[in-house]
């Protein structure tokens, strides 16, 4: 990927209880929902974090088969500070090799520890600003021009050099 190039994910992140409580209180839950980031949980997390009959349009629920049940009721025992909630979200994004987006320590710990990929709430930010740029390169002197929502100024990489002066 060059310099100045936009990715945008496209695969399915999952979260765990303190995410969705956190881009709750953000603000942020919906905002990535309109913007086509596909975010989970599983349903011992909806269960907990949603209210009874609540529906989050595009929120995906995962039903947890008895497999990744079990594991997670392992995890649970052999990491006791570990949440039943939390041992089924990291026995899901492990079994789906989908990556976590979590803050909770204990759980980015164990998470590293089974190659499980992290997302923190600074990655759905930059994601969320990637998602609003509609890409148009401009080949023109080697400089790349975006077009923004909500009235962004476009910077050239020469703004970017005079900024930093």
């Amino acid at each position: 990927m060059r310099k100045g190039d936009i990715h945008i994910y496209s695969g399915v992140v999952l979260c765990d209880a303190a995410a969705i409580v956190e881009l709750r209180r953000a603000g942020l839950l919906e905002d990535a929902l309109d913007a086509g980031l596909c975010l989970a949980i599983s349903d011992l997390v909806s269960g907990r974090e949603l209210q009874p009959g609540e529906h989050v349009e595009g929120l995906r629920i995962e039903e947890l088969s008895p497999p990744i049940l079990e594991r997670a009721f392992v995890l649970h025992r052999l990491y006791p500070r570990l949440a039943l909630t939390d041992a089924s979200t990291l026995a899901l994004a492990a079994q789906r090799s989908w990556p976590l987006l979590t803050q909770t320590s204990t759980l980015c710990q164990l998470a590293v520890e089974f190659g499980v990929q992290l997302r923190s709430l600074d990655w759905l930010r930059e994601e969320l600003l990637q998602r609003r740029r509609a890409p148009r390169v401009a080949e023109e002197k080697g400089t790349f021009t975006f077009s923004l929502a909500h009235g962004e100024r476009a910077h050239s990489a020469e703004d970017h050099v005079r900024e930093k002066m």
